[in-house]
């Protein structure tokens, strides 16, 4: 303790700590514009995706208005994703078990497979959410393509 609080109250040490907290001002003040203009770009990327995505979107929702053979395509599609998702579901609870069961067996081949199953039924599991999300995103925008239809034809 009493060789750290010396080393503390040196001169070396004080010297040490200024040169260092110059050197990194230095360092900091050459690196910001870098950062600063890397992070404005990444956000600039985001930004006119965001916005392309949104001009996708509105053209895609005026399509399915319009058109009632789309917009019945465009649910079976949500469909078809609903039952890819519940079969994902299903392969990853199958590999779960098998590689729970492969554990309990005691043989070293089927022990050393099972962290490659643990790895197929989590990405089963992953897949099944991303079509359960894209299922649901479709379904709903066709609802309200319909909606937007039958408001429109009301109108009319």
């Amino acid at each position: 303790m009493e060789q750290l609080i010396e080393e503390l109250t040196s001169l070396k040490f004080w010297v040490a700590v200024v040169f260092v907290g110059i050197v990194i001002n230095i360092i900091s003040a050459y690196a910001k514009p870098l950062i600063d203009r890397s992070i404005s770009a990444i956000s600039e990327n985001y930004r006119s995706k965001i916005t392309e995505k949104a001009e996708e979107e509105t053209v895609l929702f005026k399509a399915l208005v319009e058109c009632s053979e789309f917009r019945n395509i465009h649910r079976q599609q949500a469909i078809f994703e609903r039952t890819r998702s519940v079969w994902f579901a299903c392969l990853g609870v199958g590999v779960f078990i098998a590689a729970f069961s492969a554990q309990f067996t005691g043989i070293d081949s089927l022990m050393n497979l099972s962290f490659f199953m643990l790895a197929v039924g989590t990405f089963s599991f992953f897949n099944s959410m991303k079509y359960v999300s894209s299922s649901n995103t479709k379904w709903t925008r066709s609802i309200a393509a319909f909606s937007a239809n039958k408001q429109s034809q009301s109108d009319a």
